[in-house]
């Protein structure tokens, strides 16, 4: 699975982390982030400088 993410100044917040405190599902997470990006790039702004893919490994996973 994919997790995305942000980074501003010196801070990087994972959408794992902003799911947990916002208390949405990670996917949700994800689509809203997608969505984002897709509105920044629509309006010229490079979404790469405020959003970054990054990976993870499913807990459930690593016990397999």
């Amino acid at each position: 699975m994919n997790e995305l993410q942000i980074l501003g100044n010196e801070n990087i917040m994972t959408s794992l982390e902003i799911a947990e405190i916002v208390g949405k599902e990670h996917k949700s997470i994800l689509r809203d982030i997608r969505d984002e990006i897709e509105k920044l790039e629509n309006n010229g702004i490079r979404a790469e400088h405020i959003f970054v893919p990054g990976e993870y490994l499913d807990k459930n996973r690593l016990n397999n």
